[in-house]
């Protein structure tokens, strides 16, 4: 839908001058550069995508479908008419649908206070008679039960029908609307009955009430509302916005005079937000006036304000539309409508189309349900009836429908009091069949989040002190902290990276309050961290070993940065001017350990450090090295190189004779071992690119810009993100590990995948994730929603945004121009006109295979938070890959793996390696090299896909017609180019769809299809069968 109406966002050619001469002459300045130059057109396009036109409702197919309800047998309905928002064009295609309400016979009413709880269940009963009816009818297609608000004592039908281009919504309420009025609810809260039950019946009762009508801007503002709510999952918690209060609010808005017809849809939006974020709900009961003008009696409002937290009457003044929410969905709603105000606001200062575009997908389109909202989310199980009811009905008078909303709110009140400042806002939902709870947190500071410490009352205070102890039980005590003072405290089990301390208060609370055992309440999410982090063995903690080791690469970075600033000037021709770390793979980030490397460290640090590396390859860190500007640089390419050279073999011997640091110096950088790890020094001279520039060529430039100047500025955006986002480095490995483990880092780099999680983070739908899993999350439904081919993913801090200009797409796709054929487009502050970080892919097959597995991943994940018995294996499976969508696979040997142990001959300590062995080691990764060579030789005929972490298969897709007729052709070519890597190679039977993933078990097993080879001509360079000459 996004890439649909982004080539409206060029106004300015389709609409011109005249679309100011229609603005409503109330608009300022401001708001009419906000309604036209970024949002009239998008805004018209949306709508246009989702409206459902009044004309729907009169359909011929909708029209002959209401017409044989009436030839219903009885009991029949006693009239059908449309409700709710159908007749304002205010309705969601495929969402709303036109809603008709049945109104039952009148031994359903129910009315009397004695035959109200039997009244669900002859709802429930008419509702299925209805349903046999309509499924039996030829025009109808499909019949499905849904709930109504979330609530699951409500039921309503959604009918598809053959005929007609809508869904059609059926209620069922029933005809007597004269017995719930103020007077009704002041009786029934007289007598103690069941409001949940009576609000329940009077609001089937006043589905019937016409809303007042509605201006046509203001319907289409309702129908951004609606969408906004939806995209966000409001409508799948318990107790708050869903559409159905979304026209209720809209109605009153314009019933009070707040919104009007000389408003257009942009500001009907804000200013709804407005009013749900500005307004104290808790302070203020509201009420639509009465049928006769009246507003609500000031003690009827008192009265329902006393048993509800938000109130909004309805115009009889008997039914309080809002007595399903509670403080903790309120207080989300308003911190949505916050966060989608200061982004309507960063429209005005918005200098472009291309900085828009990601704005208007973070109000409308970017969706975010329930589980990809919060950050983190537990379930509460409910595996026999007596778990839950039993500690509900102690605290609630409520039986049936009621009962289940009970349970979820006196959760919510429980677990927001034990974890306090530590959340920011909570909410709940009920599983759909299942007897699970699920309650979604958004944590607050780090510091207050993850404390192993519950602060109580001093001393002094008895009486508050008592209350202490008798909400938290046997875990309260009492403490002498630094400062003198004694405290009620409780303290919690602190694991080294505190990620579960809130699911262990939870436990308790529950446990303590309403029975539950621990057991049952249970944070899938952890078994996440499985996979960042290793487990200790002498403790049996979980621990962040990269983030260990970080702090150890950084002073080994710092000692050669000294060393080269302070070089004896008498000796070195020139002074350093700057000393840039170009490798983000040394950050916090990465996915794989930086161990320091047993021949890198002398023999004192080797007996005294546990965390050291003996694999056979050493990867290198890039730094880049500038010197001081200087007339006496040449002018010429070849003599620029050349004289780098002389100063690379001058800077080696310089290290190692006043910093006792050997190096290994060659032609076009020089490698230094310092401290264990090994850092591989460029020269940036800007001369070279200014020469380049000018002689035309270009190719040559993107790669020595690549290298010299945006690999250190990248390195610094990343470590910007990981200092202000806690989450962001867990979640790039979550990312890395992910595309590894489905073979598609080759063809997604890592630069790149740091850049599209770093974009999770900085447009953060609604809010920025403060945990890795919910991060990772977006990830995944970001990677299979955005459309990379048709727009450019923008990357950019706030502080950024408002000067980065940003060229169009066609400025991407001309610097990529005769280099490769990337199909994703990344534009950063350090290079908002090509995308350097996907110069060499992924190319379109990657980028549909990434989102294919994506989707299925997103399921997956989904699935496995819903299910409080997932284990380990589970959220392993996200990270599992068939090797079935590949016709050949080619088997590496183990022991040639770059990471294998090195033979005894090589553990020698850094004074004893010598430049020569040193020189062998640096590098020596010949999976990638064998790699690099099948791309470069079958590149017209093969894609290739590989695990660079811990995989042992290369899978090889054949792009052309006469790569998959030759298939053991290709197998032998792979066995000869990786003779000594290969161990075997096998070739598949042909899958039918190579564009999704398959799970293990769906796929055949891999049998050798290989053939006697042919004596045919073959193509010169991969040996495969030419194309035949067409006859003419």
């Amino acid at each position: 839908i996004f890439s649909e109406f982004l080539s409206s966002l060029f106004w300015k050619e389709e609409m011109g001058d005249g679309a100011r001469k229609r603005l409503p002459s109330n608009i300022t300045p401001a708001e009419e550069s906000l309604e036209v130059d970024f949002l009239q057109s998008p805004v018209q396009e949306i709508l246009k995508t989702f409206t459902v036109h009044g004309r729907f409702a009169g359909h011929s197919g909708v029209k002959a479908f209401i017409d044989t309800l009436v030839k219903m047998p009885s009991p029949k309905p006693v009239e059908v008419k449309p409700i709710g928002s159908t007749g304002h064009g205010c309705c969601l295609s495929g969402v709303s649908a036109v809603d008709f309400c049945l109104v039952m016979p009148e031994e359903f009413c129910c009315g009397q206070p004695t035959l109200r709880p039997k009244y669900l269940q002859l709802r429930e009963s008419f509702l299925e008679h209805t349903r046999t009816f309509v499924t039996a009818q030829k025009s109808v297609s499909q019949v499905t039960v849904e709930s109504f608000a979330s609530d699951g004592s409500k039921k309503f039908l959604s009918v598809s029908l053959h005929n007609a281009p809508c869904k059609v919504h059926l209620h069922v309420a029933p005809g007597c609307p004269d017995d719930f009025s103020e007077v009704g609810f002041l009786e029934a809260n007289r007598r103690g009955e069941d409001l949940y039950l009576y609000h329940l019946q009077a609001e089937d009762m006043l589905l019937c009430w016409e809303f007042p009508q509605m201006p046509k801007n203001c319907a289409e503002g309702c129908i951004l509302i609606k969408l906004w709510v939806q995209q966000r999952g409001f409508a799948q918690q318990i107790g708050s916005l869903n559409s159905f209060l979304v026209t209720v609010l809209v109605a009153y808005l314009v019933r009070t005079g707040v919104l009007n017809e000389l408003m257009g849809p942009v500001q009907v939006f804000r200013e709804t937000l407005a009013f749900l974020h500005g307004h104290d709900f808790l302070a203020q009961p509201l009420g639509f006036p009465g049928r006769n003008g009246s507003n609500p009696h000031p003690s009827v409002l008192k009265t329902y304000h006393s048993r509800y937290p938000a109130v909004l009457l309805d115009p009889t003044h008997g039914l309080n539309y809002l007595f399903r929410w509670c403080a903790c969905s309120l207080a989300e709603i308003k911190a949505e409508a916050k966060v989608t105000m200061d982004v309507l606001a960063a429209m005005l200062t918005s200098q472009s189309v291309e900085q828009v575009a990601p704005l208007i997908r973070q109000v409308w389109l970017q969706p975010t349900d329930f589980w990809g909202k919060w950050d983190l989310i537990l379930t509460v199980n409910q595996p026999s009836d007596m778990i839950l009811l039993q500690g509900a009905r102690a605290l609630s008078q409520a039986q049936g429908p009621g009962l289940m909303h009970a349970v979820a709110k006196r959760i919510q009140e429980l677990l927001l009091r034990a974890w306090g400042d530590r959340v920011t806002a909570l909410a709940a939902r009920w599983i759909v069949g299942h007897e699970v709870l699920a309650v979604g947190v958004r944590l607050g500071a780090d510091h207050l989040a993850y404390s192993a410490l519950t602060k109580g009352p001093t001393i002094e205070l008895a009486k508050e002190g008592e209350a202490f102890r008798q909400f938290w039980g046997t875990k309260a005590e009492m403490r002498r902290f630094k400062d003198g003072s004694i405290t009620h405290c409780c303290l919690w089990d602190e694991d080294p990276l505190r990620l579960s301390i809130l699911r262990d208060i939870a436990r308790h609370v529950l446990a303590q309050h309403m029975g539950i055992l621990e057991e049952n309440v249970q944070q899938g999410s952890l078994y996440l961290n499985h996979l960042v982090t290793t487990t200790d063995p002498d403790s049996g903690n979980r621990k962040d070993v990269i983030g260990e080791l970080a702090p150890g690469i950084q002073a080994a970075f710092d000692r050669l940065s000294r060393a080269l600033f302070h070089l004896d000037q008498t000796c070195f021709p020139l002074a350093v001017t700057s000393v840039l770390m170009a490798d983000s793979s040394a950050l916090t980030s990465t996915a794989v350990s930086r161990h320091p490397h047993h021949c890198l460290m002398d023999s004192s640090k080797i007996q005294a450090s546990d965390l050291r590396s003996k694999a056979q390859c050493i990867y290198p860190i890039h730094v880049i090295l500038q010197f001081e500007s200087s007339s006496a640089w040449p002018v010429h390419l070849e003599a620029i190189r050349f004289l780098k050279q002389k100063l690379y073999v001058r800077l080696s011997r310089r290290l190692l004779d006043e910093a006792e640091i050997l190096c290994v110096p060659h032609r076009e950088f020089v490698d230094a071992a310092v401290d264990g790890y090994l850092f591989r020094v460029r020269i940036r001279h800007h001369g070279e690119h200014r020469l380049l520039r000018q002689l035309g060529y270009t190719a040559k430039l993107r790669q020595l810009q690549l290298v010299d100047k945006v690999r250190p500025l990248h390195h610094d955006l990343v470590r910007r993100a990981i200092a202000e986002f806690k989450s962001y480095a867990y979640a790039v490995r979550l990312a890395k590990l992910w595309f590894s483990s489905h073979m598609l880092t080759p063809h997604w780099s890592d630069e790149c995948i740091e850049l599209v999680v770093m974009h999770v983070f900085l447009y953060p739908t609604p809010s920025v994730p403060n945990s890795h899993y919910t991060a990772f999350l977006r990830f995944l439904r970001l990677l299979r929603t955005f459309d990379f081919e048709e727009q450019q993913m923008v990357v950019a801090f706030p502080d950024e945004q408002p000067t980065l200009v940003v060229a169009p797409l066609k400025s991407f796709k001309a610097a990529a121009a005769g280099v490769s054929e990337p199909a994703v487009w990344l534009a950063t502050s350090y290079a908002p006109d090509w995308s350097p970080m996907t110069l060499y892919g992924p190319d379109l097959q990657a980028l549909r295979r990434a989102k294919g597995f994506a989707e299925k991943c997103d399921q997956l994940l989904v699935e496995a938070l819903q299910n409080p018995f997932a284990q380990l294996d589970t959220f392993k499976g996200l990270f599992l890959t068939s090797v079935v969508p590949f016709h050949v696979l080619i088997n590496l040997r183990p022991e040639t793996h770059p990471l294998n142990t090195l033979s005894q001959d090589f553990l020698v300590p850094c004074e004893k390696l010598g430049a020569r062995r040193l020189h062998i080691m640096v590098g020596r990764d010949a999976f990638q090299y064998f790699l690099d060579q099948l791309k470069e030789r079958f590149a017209q005929h093969c894609d290739f896909y590989f695990d660079r972490i811990s995989g042992l298969t290369v899978g090889v897709v054949a792009k052309s017609e006469e790569a998959r007729q030759n298939l053991p052709v290709l197998a032998s070519k792979f066995q000869e180019m990786g003779n000594g890597l290969v161990a075997s190679i096998v070739v598949q039977v042909l899958p039918k769809d190579f564009s999704a993933p398959v799970s293990r078990s769906e796929g055949p097993t891999p049998t050798p299809t290989l053939s006697p080879r042919t004596k045919r001509k073959r193509h010169p360079r991969c040996g495969l069968k030419p194309k035949k000459a067409k006859r003419t």
